[in-house]
């Protein structure tokens, strides 16, 4: 094999995608994780296969980075039991209406039906819950977890605004946001960005 002149490996597509999730790019960073998968997926020697041919047969150096980019960055599942609390910050296509996902550490359940976002969200210990949630639309109207109305707060995004509540410790959420008159996505044309700045 020629090293180092070629096409990016798997891993470095699905480390790019993962960029791209936790940037809010949910629709571009779907594109590279599902673009990357159906190319090593099913064009390669062994179907199903997450590396390249390059790397040996059944080499599973590509796995780390496909999963953490679809857990972590699809999904948005970012645990931190030393400091009490996990993160859910899902990144999912704007034209998803729903997604599931059941790992040994967490599951998570995503249903929108007209004007309002539901997400089930169970997990394997006590913790707080910060959600960051994107939405589209020109006015969130409540947030509530466990039927509970809880203090909210809105910021930029790209192209969407995030959503941003936290729970008390528990192990089980139920997520519901009420908005009104749904907006599209904006995609950006243009991003501005400091070195060594947490200032965009």
């Amino acid at each position: 094999g020629i090293w180092s002149v070629g096409e990016l490996w798997p891993g470095d597509n699905y480390h790019l995608a993962l960029s791209y999730f936790q940037s809010g790019l949910s629709d571009e960073g779907y594109e590279i994780l599902k673009g990357t998968f159906m190319n090593t997926g099913l064009c390669g020697t062994v179907p199903g296969n997450l590396g390249f041919h390059q790397g040996g047969r059944d080499f599973g150096d590509c796995i780390h980075p496909f999963v953490r980019s679809v857990v972590s960055g699809l999904f948005g599942y970012q645990p931190d039991y030393p400091s009490g609390q996990v993160i859910l910050a899902p990144s999912f296509p704007t034209s998803w209406k729903e997604a599931n996902i059941h790992v040994p550490d967490f599951s998570l359940s995503f249903q929108e039906a007209k004007d309002v976002l539901n997400y089930h969200v169970v997990l394997l210990n006590n913790a707080a819950l910060k959600i960051q949630i994107p939405v589209s639309c020109c006015a969130v109207k409540s947030v509530s977890i466990n039927g509970k109305p809880v203090n909210y707060r809105i910021l930029p995004a790209a192209g969407r605004s995030i959503v941003v509540a936290q729970s008390e410790k528990a192990n089980d959420f139920s997520i519901r946001i009420e908005y009104d008159r749904p907006l599209p996505y904006y995609k950006p044309l243009h991003f501005t960005f400091s070195q060594n700045s947490t200032q965009n």
